[in-house]
């Protein structure tokens, strides 16, 4: 049968609307899973944080903190929870929770950082691997002053202070600076993860900094 010419219109409309409203697939949510990298602004200093993320095949997801800037990796991630685009990690040996909100494309973690009850903003992005800064722990040399192991004596309460005297090369009288430390770190108040060590590094960045802007520096513990 040879159907008439405006019939045959009509039907080819009619067939090319019923394609071109196909239901639309369900749009798949941004991925958690992989590499994210930020900094955790603790007002004194920045430190970079890293997490790596995985999911595991009963739905779950896993997963470890990197405190790069203190050496401090493999950490691991207590719980990792996400409902829709909101995501909380707990990190019970740190005393922390980082309560984000997944960006729309899958390549940022907004939120805010707690530990220890004290609230830290904190944006992490999606990236291969972290990226390589020259921030080194210590100093190194040459310096522009000079160092001598010093030793002093107080009979009267039996006490006996040894540390590490940092002059500048200069002709002229200096302004003098002593550093005495107790046990503990004097580093940030919040330290993200604490390390053996992390004392000595502070003291030494001060010592250094003070020495080569042309003080006379004694660190003592």
């Amino acid at each position: 049968m040879i159907i008439p010419l405006p019939c045959r219109t009509l039907l080819l409309a009619l067939v090319i609307s019923v394609l071109g409203f196909q239901p639309l697939k369900a749009q798949q949510p941004a991925s958690l899973s992989g590499t994210w990298y930020g900094e955790l602004n603790l007002v004194v200093q920045k430190l970079r944080i890293g997490m790596k993320i995985a999911s595991t095949p009963g739905g779950a997801f896993k997963g470890t903190l990197d405190s790069i800037d203190q050496s401090a990796f493999g950490i691991p991630l207590t719980l990792v929870t996400r409902e829709e685009d909101k995501v909380r990690i707990k990190i019970e040996s740190l005393g922390v929770v980082f309560k984000a909100t997944l960006s729309a494309d899958g390549q940022q973690l907004s939120g805010t950082f707690t530990q220890n009850g004290i609230p830290l903003p904190l944006k992490l992005r999606r990236v291969d691997r972290y990226p390589s800064l020259n921030r080194p722990q210590e100093p190194q040399p040459p310096f522009p002053y000079d160092q001598e192991e010093v030793v002093y004596r107080n009979e009267l309460h039996d006490v006996t202070l040894a540390g590490t005297l940092s002059l500048p090369r200069t002709g002229h009288p200096l302004a003098a600076v002593l550093l005495i430390t107790g046990s503990g770190s004097p580093g940030p108040a919040t330290p993200v993860a604490p390390q053996a060590g992390a004392g000595d590094s502070h003291r030494s960045h001060r010592a250094h900094n003070g020495a080569a802007r042309g003080m006379i520096r004694a660190g003592h513990e």
